[in-house]
């Protein structure tokens, strides 16, 4: 009766039935070797043919997309134009409108001939706007609604008119606001608007029947 145990073969372990047992990480089969030589082999360096035909569509497509955004970007940061005396007069006016519809109280409106912008206060609070200076004498100035208190000079070549102005103008919490006409000068060129009392929009000019 034999009483020492049986030795163990060398590669065999004592695991259960039906468990599988590992490969050797160092041991492929002849088969398996030989497909990964002749896979190897077929791969070609990329260094030999250089980029792929996809790769160089998607970085031109790259280099256009870019182009294109600082293009745009460029433009509009060229493109912003300075705006003009009567954008300017007429943010100056909304402002005004509003001050006096939200503080109930009337707000005047002047324009600063030195500083070159327009002002407005109802008092304890207010605002301002300045023209953009463009190297060109620009002025403001209102008159009266009605033209009987003023006259035409001629200046430049251009008929100017000229009168008594009013220091201020007026705008009420109910929107309204003082009947007057804003008088702009813009070098030699000056342009009068007519602006209605009860909208403090410009007054639409009639046109001559033909």
């Amino acid at each position: 009766m034999l009483t020492g145990k049986m030795p163990v073969p060398p590669g065999k372990g004592c695991l259960p039935a039906g468990v599988p047992r590992l490969r050797d990480e160092g041991a492929v089969p002849a088969h398996e070797h030989k497909l990964r030589h002749a896979h190897s082999a077929l791969r070609t360096p990329r260094s030999a043919f250089g980029f792929t035909m996809l790769e160089i569509l998607l970085v031109l497509a790259l280099i256009a997309m870019l182009t294109s955004v600082m293009v745009v970007g460029g433009r509009r940061m060229f493109a912003e134009e300075t705006p003009t005396p009567e954008e300017v007069f007429w943010q100056a006016c909304r402002s005004a409108q509003e001050l006096a519809a939200i503080s109930d109280r009337d707000v005047t409106l002047r324009f600063d001939e030195k500083e070159k912008k327009l002002l407005w206060t109802n008092g304890t609070s207010g605002g301002e706007a300045a023209f953009a200076t463009t190297g060109r004498e620009v002025g403001l100035q209102f008159l009266p609604a009605s033209k009987n208190s003023s006259s035409l000079i001629l200046l430049g070549g251009q008929a100017v008119e000229v009168g008594e102005g009013l220091p201020r103008v007026k705008f009420y919490p109910d929107g309204t606001c003082t009947a007057f006409r804003a008088l702009f000068r813009i070098g030699a060129a000056s342009r009068s608007i007519a602006i209605d009392p009860w909208t403090c929009a410009p007054v639409l000019e009639k046109k001559e029947a033909q």
